[in-house]
């Protein structure tokens, strides 16, 4: 016997991020932004909780990263810099990667709309017009299910790179991380070994 998977599941599998990411957003706002400064060569602090985003922290640990990492890339980068300011800040964004996701802003839009259709839909005096918010919402249902898809493809896929990384790069990491403890010197700011570069 075949078994299915009811749509209830995808709906609450749509739902879940947005509101963990409504939640999340909610409390950022709510936190004044403050960006401390550190002495040149030193990693700036963690940003108090609730403030994960701070631009400049980030900034400064995807540069460090790739310094360490890519040293050929870091350097056109700060020539980038020299030459095209405005270039530089963009191509910085696009390697942010918590950069806000276009496919989770969509799925939020389109929820907010099938809301609106389940509204109308209680308030539909005919059967006609109950059908026809009935096609239009279940067509809005199809797109928000491939945005969620796609989306959690790409997730996906960013895993496995990560995996594949700390895989592949095992003994490296580990060696760079005994250095790290070893070496006397102050303990940096939190981050996972094997990210892998864009």
């Amino acid at each position: 016997m075949k078994r299915t998977i009811p749509t209830w599941f995808f709906c609450m599998l749509a739902v879940f991020p947005l509101c963990l990411n409504s939640a999340l957003h909610a409390e950022e706002k709510s936190i004044p932004a403050t960006a401390t400064e550190t002495a040149p060569g030193q990693p700036p602090p963690k940003p108090p909780f609730g403030q994960p985003f701070n631009v400049r922290g980030r900034i400064h640990a995807l540069l460090e990263n790739l310094r360490e990492n890519e040293p050929e890339e870091y350097q056109r980068l700060m020539k980038l810099r020299a030459e095209n300011r405005e270039e530089y800040l963009k191509e910085l964004w696009e390697k942010m990667p918590e950069r806000k996701n276009d496919k989770r802003r969509k799925i939020a839009e389109i929820d907010r709309k099938c809301w609106e259709l389940g509204e109308k839909f209680q308030k539909a005096a005919t059967e006609q017009e109950k059908e026809s918010i009935k096609a239009e919402l279940s067509g809005l249902l199809e797109q928000s299910m491939d945005l969620v898809v796609q989306d959690t493809k790409e997730r996906l896929e960013r895993v496995q790179k990560i995996l594949d990384n700390l895989n592949g790069n095992r003994e490296k990491i580990i060696q760079e991380r005994r250095d790290q403890f070893l070496s006397g010197k102050p303990k940096p700011a939190p981050q996972r070994p094997g990210r892998p570069k864009k």
